[in-house]
């Protein structure tokens, strides 16, 4: 990561992290995967609270049509699997809320995804805001920052967070979205070992996304590699307060947008050649 990044100390959570916390999560573990380990870090977890937007039912996604899925009987295990992750963290399970709606699809109705955010954080009335960054790689990440950003008021109140769950993408160069932001925007926060062992332990809940749960699965979802790193590295936030426009640096501004609108077209793509030729040479 680059030097002179904003730091603030897992001592300073409190600061940084103030009040009652309410998380907007897209999919069940990815608040673990952008910032896991510092929500095991803060001094009083009873008060995060963290809303899953989507039911989760679409991962692990059949790679081809004719494949079915018991989606409902996925969407159970993986809200199981959120509150067993969440408690790993030292979070109780009664902390997660769910509003339900369709995996894949929350850009489809911007509206009524904006009435159930804005309902939940009438309810939750957070001091501290986390969303998922502006320019991460799903839509449905993009979906719920929209909402959440739209509901969440200008004022400073509550403090608004970004957290990132994509932050490597492999047309950008170094490969990490965070080193193209300014350092002053930034938030990096270091978790001690035990936090990043509930981290792993939390994400290892989540057996549907990294194990092979069907076996028409070429590999999980979260690989082991992809664990360690995340549980490896430093955990960043974009601090909204510090740099509304995102932080992006000149020219790294038309490069992420670009690179933002072409590399998830790509990977599909790839996704759909992968899965044809499974089915061939079976």
């Amino acid at each position: 990561m680059s030097e002179g990044v904003a730091a603030e100390r897992a001592g300073e959570l409190e600061g940084a992290l103030r009040g009652r916390v309410v998380l907007l999560a897209p999919h069940m573990d990815d608040e673990l995967i952008g910032c896991g380990a510092i929500l095991a870090s803060l001094p009083r977890p009873e008060r995060l609270f963290v809303v899953y937007a989507t039911d989760g039912a679409g991962s692990p996604s059949p790679p081809l049509p004719w494949i079915g899925v018991d989606r409902e009987a996925l969407a159970r295990t993986r809200r199981d699997e959120a509150r067993a992750g969440l408690e790993a963290l030292g979070i109780t399970g009664g902390n997660a809320h769910f509003l339900g709606l369709p995996d894949g699809r929350l850009g489809r109705n911007p509206k009524a995804l904006r009435k159930a955010v804005a309902g939940s954080l009438e309810t939750l009335a957070p001091d501290t805001l986390l969303l998922p960054f502006r320019f991460d790689g799903h839509p449905d990440h993009l979906a719920l920052h929209a909402a959440g950003h739209a509901v969440s008021g200008g004022d400073g109140d509550p403090r608004v967070l970004e957290y990132f769950v994509y932050a490597r993408w492999r047309l950008l160069p170094g490969r990490d979205v965070r080193r193209l932001l300014r350092p002053e925007c930034l938030l990096r926060l270091e978790p001690d070992g035990e936090a990043r062992a509930r981290k792993r332990r939390a994400l290892e809940c989540h057996r549907t996304q990294t194990t092979r749960w069907f076996d028409w699965q070429a590999r999980p979802n979260l690989t082991a590699a992809f664990i360690e790193r995340a549980c490896g590295e430093p955990e960043l936030l974009l601090d909204r307060s510090r740099c509304d426009d995102g932080g992006l640096r000149g020219a790294a501004a038309l490069r992420l947008r670009l690179v933002h609108a072409l590399e998830p077209r790509l990977k599909r793509g790839k996704d759909r050649v992968l899965a044809s030729t499974r089915a061939l040479v079976r």
